[in-house]
């Protein structure tokens, strides 16, 4: 079985009119506020390309996603830890942090990934082929499902 972050970059790769916004939003408490302010620093720092590439590492594999695991992916990726974490105590990070957990929170999201597709939330992960579904049915008829 794929990955959601490999089913994912496959579509898009795929469909070069598809965009794609990742928004942060930690729901598993202090591990993912942690994980959430480096991806935030990161997003700061890097070209979309090099963050669309940490947002794939990072979640591509099992396990906990915590602030040591995002920064070793960073890390990994030629980033200072010591520059991250700067830029991850920043008031714009936790401006930017509070923001996405209130949007979460007004559009009743309490899983990830979450997915916002034609005003319709989709909560968890609904696999390759009803993402594709869906993109072919918002393209035929202009709706999540025609």
């Amino acid at each position: 079985m794929t990955q959601p972050t490999s089913d994912i970059a496959s579509l898009i790769k795929s469909d070069d009119e598809l965009k794609l916004v990742l928004v942060p939003f930690p729901v598993l408490g202090v591990p993912s506020i942690q994980a959430g302010r480096v991806e935030l620093a990161l997003a700061r720092l890097a070209t979309p390309q090099q963050f669309f590439e940490f947002h794939h590492r990072i979640f591509s594999g099992r396990g906990t996603i915590d602030g040591p695991r995002a920064l070793a992916v960073a890390k990994d990726m030629g980033f200072s830890k010591e520059r991250l974490i700067k830029a991850a105590d920043e008031d714009a990070v936790t401006k930017a942090m509070i923001a996405h957990v209130q949007l979460g929170d007004a559009m009743g999201f309490s899983v990830t990934p979450a997915f916002v597709i034609k005003g319709a939330a989709i909560l968890g992960y609904p696999g390759k082929k009803a993402l594709a579904g869906i993109i072919q049915s918002i393209r035929t008829c202009d709706m999540v499902v025609c």
